[in-house]
Formats: structure tokens, sequence, C-alpha cells
């Protein structure tokens, strides 16, 4: 593409910059209070699921927005979110944990009691989350997302201000993605917090070039894909760190019996967790491709 024609099609891109991400704002929004009304029904585990992801989604927005709008609403909206992610990610943890659980117990019986103490924090932690859920639903921040709407609207109106915010959210995605190369490069093999790590600089990555891939030229169905599928390799790695974390506080307070029929689970687990490690390893390096220069 010439010079000229590259200035066109961005000139073309932040002219739109405002009604896009507008748009992804109400997207975004209308997604989490479905997911949220769905979730208080009974806080199953893919609603759980797919509230935590929505609420990802509204903070990635909002961090977007602040680059631009650093006022109160935004501020106080994004804080809302990160409590509501707070709070749901123990259930979640006993969740994943359920998950694993259910065809293991079937070879190993004596996991049955650690299931059942599962099930009974599982229904503590859905009475604490309805409890803590109370009052809130989507009416009850509608006010004040609309009230970041018109300050971005109202700001981007003048050219000269969009084309800034065009500029600033091309460096921020860019930093993301800096961020996450730089994890990249820190990963050891033998520390899984290394690789937790980096899972979430790559969240914050595909979620920033989900929001403003179509507007800012970085983004294709299929780079939105590959991201997909990065980012679930890393996931199983988290996941197995999270059920074998829980195996073991189970197995030292399951007595010397319990404890030793569980060694031979324990280090099944610790095998699989190497080869999610190791298969993951093998296409570490897709990560540089989830960046396109401009």
């Amino acid at each position: 593409m010439s010079v000229k024609k590259r200035t066109i099609d961005i000139q073309r891109r932040f002219q739109r910059i405002d009604k896009s991400l507008e748009e992804e704002l109400n997207r975004r929004w209308e997604r989490y209070a479905n997911t949220l009304t769905r979730c208080k029904r009974g806080f199953s585990e893919g609603a759980v699921h797919d509230l935590r992801i929505s609420c990802r989604r509204m903070i990635a927005i909002l961090d977007i927005l602040l680059l631009i709008i650093p006022e109160k609403q935004t501020r106080r909206l994004r804080q809302s979110f990160k409590r509501h992610l707070s709070i749901l990610s123990p259930l979640r943890d006993v969740q994943v944990q359920l998950a694993g659980l259910h065809e293991m117990v079937v070879r190993y019986p004596q996991l049955e009691k650690y299931r059942t103490v599962l099930l009974l924090r599982e229904q503590r932690l859905r009475k604490k989350l309805q409890k803590a859920l109370r009052g809130h639903g989507p009416s009850t921040w509608k006010g004040e997302v609309q009230v970041v709407k018109d300050s971005f609207v109202r700001i981007t109106s003048d050219p000269r201000l969009r084309h800034a915010a065009f500029k600033v959210m091309h460096g921020a995605s860019a930093g993301l993605y800096t961020s996450a190369v730089n994890s990249l490069r820190k990963i050891d093999p033998t520390k899984t917090k290394t690789i937790h790590r980096l899972r979430i600089e790559v969240k914050k990555l595909r979620y920033t070039i989900e929001i403003l891939g179509p507007v800012l030229g970085l983004s294709s169905a299929r780079r939105v894909k590959a991201m997909q599928r990065y980012q679930t390799k890393l996931g199983a790695i988290q996941d197995m760190e999270v059920f074998i974390a829980g195996l073991n506080i189970f197995s030292a307070h399951a007595g010397r019996t319990n404890g030793a029929s569980l060694r031979t689970l324990r280090e099944e687990l610790s095998r699989m967790k190497t080869g999610l490690i190791e298969e993951y390893l093998l296409s570490r390096n897709e990560l540089m491709s989830f960046w396109r220069p401009r």
C-alpha cells in the first residue's frame, strides 16, 4: 500500500472511532447485563464463567476509555467490575475442581469425600455470591455507563481529539503486546506462576484487539481465533494447577492411608501438567504473530 493510500485508510478509520467504540461499549454492556441476569438464577458453572468473561471485557473497554476520559465515572465503573470479578473467582476455582473430579472419582473412589467437601464449599460460595450481588442489576450502573458514553462522544466530536484518541489507543494496544512478549520471554516452565502471568497479559491483549482491531486495522477473524486457541492452552495449564493445589491440600488432611492412596493420582496429574506445558511450549512463539504493525 502506498503512503497516500495508507494515510487515507488511517484517516477513514479514526473518523469512525467514536461510533465504533460507542457501539462496542453498548454490545459489551448488553452482554454483561444478560449474563448477570442469567448467573443470578443459579450460578451454574457456565453462567459464572460467562459472567467473568463479560466482566473482563467490560474492564478492557473501560481501560481503553480511561486513556481518553479519565473521569470519576469511568474509574468507578471499572472498580465495580473488578469487585464482581474478585467475588466470582473463588466460586470459579471450586467449579473447575469439581469438573476435574467428575471422571476421576470412578477410578479413585476415595475422592468422593473430596467431592463432597467441594460441593458444600460451592453451595456456601453461591449463597455468599447471591448476597453480594443482591441489589446489583443492569440498572445499577446504567446511568453511569450513559455518562461515560456521552463524555466519549463529546470529546471525539472534535476531529483533532478524535485523531489523538486514535493514536493513543494504537499506542496502548502496542504496549499490551510488548508486555505480553516480555512475559513470554520470562517464562520458566518449572514455575507455573510465570505462565499464569503470561496468560493474564494475553487475555488483556486479546480483549483489546477484539475491541480496537476493527478500528485500528489490527485484527482479523483468523487472528482472533488464533489468540483464543493460544489463551486456551495457557488456561488448561492454570486449571490443572488449581486442581492439583486443591487436591494437595485435601491429601494433607486426609490421613496417612488416604493420603498415600492418592499419591498415584497426584503423580498422574503432575505428568498431565508437564504434558500441557510441553505442548504449549511448542507453539509459544505464535504470540509474535498477534501484532501487525501499521
